[in-house]
């Protein structure tokens, strides 16, 4: 055999060992978990550096379809655990649904300034949808912190309280959003007009308004009140929200309203801590 013949035959195995190699790892290399994966990592950059709108265009999840329920229940996450410091992937896994539909699940453990001695797991769920890869759930789990009972009951209470609300929740929080804005403008007679009967019967106006000015002299203002939750009646016409704020000596002061949405609207009740009306 020639020198020629010998150089074709060569290039000829190496091209052929190059196409089994390229057809081989095209089938064992999974495309989609790289894709899934560098979206992922882009998604957890945006929460890093708070950008939450850019975080929200990837995600398709229904407890938030809407940007402020998402910026909320973050707030809400970052006023526990204070800021996201670092985090790194610790997992991915492919797998079924019950439906049967793929779905890929990213773990990460993600540091926060207010606990730098402990991790908090971060999982991030991407489902195949209109053609592309979707972030279908985003949830902050509890990492090595299970040790820590206020954190993870606190942790545990955003989660619970993370669904989607109805017409008349909404309601609701809009009726308590106009209570807020009214004591902080310090319009206590209007606040009076929505009270119950049963509610009114406790005192007259000028004792209820007595109520909130001491309150607000107490406190000021509760617009920046954070939100902590909210809990349905059994007949899902009564409401409670959970808020709370810092007093000057940085300790938690929580502040419930009861309200009823029926027939009309009416405020229940308030309470900042154990000062209930």
């Amino acid at each position: 055999m020639g020198e020629k013949e010998k150089n074709f035959l060569g290039f000829l195995v190496l091209f052929i060992s190059i196409v089994i190699f390229v057809v081989v790892t095209s089938y064992t290399i999974d495309f989609d978990m790289i894709k899934v994966n560098g979206l992922a990592n882009k998604m957890m950059n945006y929460l890093n550096e708070n950008q939450y709108e850019e975080f929200f265009k990837n995600l398709e999840y229904d407890n938030f379809s809407r940007l402020d329920r998402f910026t909320e229940y973050q707030e809400n996450i970052n006023q526990i655990l204070g800021e996201m410091t670092n985090y790194k992937n610790i997992g991915t896994y492919r797998n079924k649904n019950a439906n049967g539909e793929d779905f890929i699940l990213i773990e990460y453990d993600a540091n926060f300034s207010k606990i730098p001695d402990k991790t908090v797991k971060i999982n991030l769920i991407f489902i195949y949808k209109n053609s592309d890869w979707r972030a279908s759930e985003y949830k902050v789990g509890l990492g090595n912190i299970n040790n820590d009972v206020e954190l993870v009951k606190d942790i545990n209470y955003i989660n619970y309280n993370l669904k989607e609300e109805t017409k008349e929740v909404d309601e609701a929080r809009k009726l308590v959003n106009s209570v807020v804005q009214d004591y902080d403008n310090e319009d206590y007679k209007q606040i009076y007009k929505i009270l119950n009967n049963e509610l009114k019967g406790k005192g007259d106006e000028s004792e209820f308004i007595s109520y909130l000015e001491s309150q607000h002299n107490k406190y000021d203002k509760i617009s920046n009140a954070k939100f902590n939750g909210y809990e349905i009646g059994k007949d899902k016409t009564e409401y409670k929200f959970y808020y709370y704020i810092k007093d000057e000596n940085d300790k938690n002061i929580y502040i419930i309203f009861w309200v009823q949405i029926k027939d009309k609207s009416y405020l229940l009740g308030i309470s900042f801590s154990e000062n209930v009306w």
